[in-house]
């Protein structure tokens, strides 16, 4: 998987190996894409 972050390397592994955890009820398609509202809004200023 070239120029893939490492972290979705490890995801992608996880997930092949079903070793990603169970989501919350409710949860299907969510995904976490920060920690924090304002994690999230400077990876959307980094992105630009």
């Amino acid at each position: 998987m070239p120029h893939l972050d490492p972290s979705v390397q490890e995801f992608f592994r996880l997930r092949d190996a079903d070793e990603l955890p169970e989501r919350p009820w409710g949860y299907d398609n969510c995904y976490a894409m920060a920690r924090s509202f304002t994690d999230f809004v400077a990876r959307l200023r980094s992105a630009i």
